[in-house]
């Protein structure tokens, strides 16, 4: 249970910080809350429409079951079956590519163009859903199990 509640709050963290709040980042500074022709009256309601237009709950929904629980099971194979886990480096090397696979296949269904800004946004969201991961969930479950070095 911890690793799914754990997934999905990584998940909805890192895409907030690393897509939703830069691009909301100078409406916010200057206390200007609208998107095209609506105007919001508090920041609160703002950042809800934000996360609504990109696509919350279900995009972290879709990115938890097609990537952080493979993930999880990928990792899960290593401490089980290869008796050895994983280091910090290569979890993030390994959670990145899947990051950067996962959005720029879904960056191509909606554009014939190569999406350069998706792949680069994938980066950092690969790297620190990582961390969370490392710091909230294998630190708990290496500890628990005594896993070899």
């Amino acid at each position: 249970m911890r690793k799914l509640i754990f997934n999905i709050l990584a998940h909805f963290f890192t895409n907030t910080l690393v897509i939703a709040l830069p691009n909301m980042w100078n409406n916010v500074l200057e206390n200007n809350y609208h998107v095209y022709d609506t105007y919001y009256d508090t920041l609160w309601e703002y950042f809800l429409s934000q996360l609504n237009h990109l696509g919350y709950p279900y995009t972290v929904l879709f990115y938890t079951v097609v990537i952080l629980i493979p993930f999880q099971l990928i990792k899960d194979f290593f401490y089980k079956i290869k008796k050895a886990k994983l280091s910090l480096l290569y979890k993030c090397l390994i959670l990145t590519v899947m990051s950067v696979l996962f959005y720029t296949i879904l960056a191509s269904l909606y554009t014939n163009e190569f999406p350069v800004s998706f792949f680069i946004t994938a980066i950092p969201i690969g790297i620190i859903n990582a961390l969370f991961l490392y710091f909230f969930i294998d630190r708990y479950t290496e500890k628990n199990n005594n896993m070899p070095k």
